[in-house]
């Protein structure tokens, strides 16, 4: 199993956007690509670790309980779109994954109530293998002490929060162990996730936003 272990280990707004587009613009063609604005360097072949994670992902359906959390905690979204994602496969034929002078280029073109669906689980696949393939690993001791005191100052202050870390996170377990900190520490503080996957697994609220991608289409 790869790194996107599951249709609902994206963010919300993936959905709801993807939803408003099969609805509103079921015809809308489009393209997404990725651009790295720090402009780094990958190390070679890292293309060819994108690719095998992105044929991985075709293989991933929508799960008998996945489907009725979704039909429970998600009630905005209709019954024919959540027919819809129990059908979904990713179609890796829809990006185009290659690199230049260890730059990487990513591009994923076609209907926009489809390919919409790449971006967040693309992102966080690239961070993932960049941190793993260039050696680095995370301070747990930080991370968990860090995660905890934060947890217990928004609940002392009776701060009301959300977790937004999927796109650039160190890796799924990483963002897996905080969201399950969170949970244990902030109490009511806590308002939810936008990790799907992660509420589904955690038991706690989805909670996601308005994306600018919406804005953008309808400019463009």
């Amino acid at each position: 199993m790869g790194i996107i272990k599951s249709i609902l280990d994206t963010d919300l707004y993936k959905f709801t956007t993807s939803y408003a587009y099969s609805k509103l613009f079921p015809r809308a063609y489009g393209e997404f690509e990725f651009v790295d604005r720090s402009n780094g360097d990958y190390p070679d072949g890292f293309d060819l670790l994108v690719r095998r994670e992105l044929e991985t992902m075709s293989t991933l359906a929508l799960t008998i309980d996945e489907e009725a959390f979704v039909r429970k905690s998600l009630p905005y979204l209709p019954p024919i779109y959540i027919d819809f994602l129990k059908g979904f496969r990713f179609d890796p034929a829809e990006v185009q994954v290659w690199m230049e002078d260890h730059k990487l280029h990513i591009k994923a073109s076609g209907l926009l109530y489809r390919v919409t669906l790449w971006e967040t689980p693309v992102l966080a696949t690239i961070s993932e293998l960049y941190f793993r393939e260039t050696g680095q690993q995370p301070d747990l001791k930080y991370m968990e002490e860090s995660a905890i005191e934060k947890a217990r100052k928004m609940k002392e202050e009776h701060i009301t929060f959300s977790l937004f870390g999927m796109r650039r996170r160190f890796s799924f377990d990483i963002e897996d162990r905080v969201t399950e900190l969170l949970k244990q520490h902030a109490g009511d503080s806590l308002f939810g996730t936008s990790n799907v996957y992660l509420a589904y697994k955690h038991k706690v609220n989805v909670s996601g936003t308005h994306p600018h991608e919406w804005v953008q289409f309808h400019g463009s």
